[in-house]
Formats: structure tokens, C-alpha cells, sequence
């Protein structure tokens, strides 16, 4: 329904969620830690792959996997003394809002069009004390293209609905001035919830980000959409290295 309400307001099709699917896969690649190594996609792939609900295609949704991430928390004075790079969480926010869950304005068939990520995002940055600019590396959410889509436009990357238009331009691969989702996340590594970003997101800090390791990461900000019955919810973490 978010998909439907987002084409219907801006004007968009299955063919601009496919920018998201080709990029996702395109960080996937290289990786032989993803389940989606060397096995790249074309927009055409895309759209003649079958549907599951219009208007989202087989290659708009996540992988379903089995995985299992586990970290380590510790306190800045013991992770002086560690054998890998510490990464700190420079900052945090998030929200469960209901009403958002739940609104459809005058528009009762369709879903949302735009994905409100406040208070979360505000808090995150207000407490990192940093600004979107200040950003190397993002890991966004991606059980659907369209949440991929929505988040980027909602944190400031773009405009509204032209989160397509963004990609198309050589943003959120990771070689570009952009690099987003790394690891090809949900969509093509593996299906391990919010932890395969969290987790992707200390990789690059660490630079443990092999093949697709981007150069000088020093600040990455991993986030996390929820959508259930009881609302919508959203977390922002930002990370850092000294």
C-alpha cells in the first residue's frame, strides 16, 4: 500500500523501485559473504521477475534467510585495549508512533506516500551532534525497495520522490559519493533483521568491509523501520571511530 500511495502521488513506477533493487544487488556482488555474490541483476531482470503483491515484484522484496550476528558492548575505557578498531554510538534515537501506522488522510485506499522518521532522526543527530553531511556511509532498512526508497528522501538525501532519480544519478553504490547499504543488506547479503546493517555498519568503521570497503569511513548512521498493527516505528543509530 506505501508503494501504491508513493507511485500514485509522485507519479512513479516498478521501473523506478528497480533503481533501488539493481544498486542493492550491484554492493551484493562483489561480496562472497552475500548469498547474492556474483550473481548481478538489470532493471529488466526486475520487472520481468513475477510479481508477489502489486505493484512490488519478486526482486522488490528481502531474502529470507537463517543468520545469526552477536555483539560485544563495552564501556570506551576497556575498548582502548581491544585488538579491533572499537566503533562508539555517538548517537541514538527512536520512535513508535501509532497514528502514523494508521493515517491515510483523504485518501482511504492508498498507503503512505512519505515515511515521517521523527523524533528519531532528530534525536540521533541532536545527540551525535552531527548533520547529514557529516555522514560516510548509510545503512538503511530494505525489506522492500520502497522502504529503502522512502528513508532516503525522508533523511535528507533528496527531494521527495526522487529517491530513483538519485540512484539513476550514481548515488548509493558503494564507489560513489553516496554509498549506501554496502553489503547489498536485506535485499541481497542476508535477511538477519536490523542486525545485518548494524553489523555492516561496524564492518565499514573498521574497514572490514572488503571488496566494497569504502575509503576514510568514519561516521555511519544505521537505521531501522518497524510496521506492524500497532503503528510504525523507527531507530536511527549513528556510529563513529576516533
Amino acid at each position: 500500500m506505501m508503494a501504491r500511495g508513493y507511485m500514485h502521488k509522485y507519479n512513479k513506477t516498478s521501473a523506478d523501485l528497480a533503481e533501488l533493487a539493481v544498486a542493492l544487488r550491484y554492493n551484493a556482488v562483489p561480496r562472497r559473504d552475500a548469498y547474492m555474490f556474483n550473481r548481478p541483476i538489470t532493471v529488466d531482470d526486475h520487472q520481468n521477475s513475477p510479481f508477489i503483491v502489486r505493484p512490488l515484484h519478486l526482486l522488490d522484496y528481502c531474502l529470507v534467510t537463517d543468520g545469526a550476528i552477536a555483539f560485544l558492548v563495552t564501556t570506551a575505557e576497556r575498548a582502548r585495549d581491544l585488538r579491533t578498531t572499537p566503533v562508539a554510538l555517538l548517537g541514538f534515537g527512536t520512535c513508535h508512533e501509532v497514528g502514523q501506522g494508521y493515517t491515510r488522510g483523504s485518501n482511504t485506499v492508498l498507503g503512505l506516500a512519505d515515511l515521517d522518521v521523527e523524533p528519531a532522526r532528530s534525536r540521533a543527530f541532536g545527540t551525535a551532534g552531527l548533520g547529514i553531511e557529516d555522514i560516510d556511509v548509510f545503512q538503511f532498512y530494505d525489506a522492500f525497495t520502497i522502504v529503502a526508497a522512502l528513508q532516503i528522501e525522508a533523511y535528507g538525501l533528496c527531494a521527495r520522490g526522487e529517491a530513483a532519480d538519485w540512484v539513476r544519478a550514481g548515488n548509493f553504490r558503494w564507489d560513489s559519493q553516496h554509498p549506501c547499504n554496502t553489503s547489498g543488506t536485506l535485499h541481497s547479503w542476508a535477511y538477519v533483521q536490523g542486525f545485518t546493517h548494524l553489523a555492516e555498519g561496524i564492518r565499514q568503521l573498521r574497514g572490514e568491509g572488503g571488496p566494497t570497503q569504502v575509503p576514510d569511513a568514519r561516521i555511519a548512521l544505521v537505521t531501522n523501520v518497524g510496521i506492524t498493527g500497532a503503528g510504525l516505528a523507527q531507530s536511527a543509530v549513528i556510529l563513529g571511530v576516533a
